[in-house]
């Protein structure tokens, strides 16, 4: 017995490995792209991404000011550097959260609906080893078997970035 196979068994209450459900990797695959389009363009409606530009170019700004201020040891400056900084990252965090009100009601059901079909079955098999994070992979045989929420967190991040990209939601920070 493999020592991961053993850590998944303790930290999951399996009497045996969880089955195998390779169908699943292709529909949560497609349901994370529609899920993840759907997310990024409803931001992307919802937010005023130049707005959100201008005040983390304000934001950066800031920052320099209270940088210089700190290293000349200028209380008077950094305070007031330090509550401009915080006055423009509440507005994008305003800004941006109307964004996350559409899409988390959005990824959550996605979530739940696809974790009623596959709850802990193995879905995606990897052909490289990754290290065993709390149930959601384990390694046998120099591979990576990924159970449904370790499926889920990979392709909605690898979507989830290349759509808020192309819908062009994406904020550097500051500077």
């Amino acid at each position: 017995m493999f020592w991961l196979e053993w850590l998944l068994k303790s930290i999951l209450p399996f009497e045996q490995l969880p089955e195998f459900a390779p169908e699943g990797m292709m529909i949560i695959f497609v349901v994370s792209i529609a899920a993840a389009a759907i997310g990024a363009f409803a931001q992307r409606l919802l937010v005023d991404v130049h707005q959100v530009r201008r005040w983390s170019r304000e934001v950066g700004r800031w920052r320099k000011i209270f940088n210089e201020a700190l290293s000349k040891k200028d209380k008077k400056q950094r305070t007031k550097a330090q509550s401009m900084m915080m006055k423009f990252q509440r507005k994008m965090l305003t800004q941006t959260f109307k964004g996350m009100i559409v899409s988390m009601p959005l990824y959550l059901i996605v979530y739940f609906g696809l974790a009623s079909l596959y709850g802990t079955n193995l879905v995606a098999k990897l052909p490289f080893s990754l290290p065993s994070l709390f149930g959601i992979t384990t390694a046998l045989g120099g591979s990576t078997y990924l159970t449904f929420l370790g499926w889920y967190i990979v392709t909605m991040t690898a979507v989830g970035g290349l759509f808020f990209r192309l819908a062009g939601v994406r904020v550097e920070s500051g500077e």
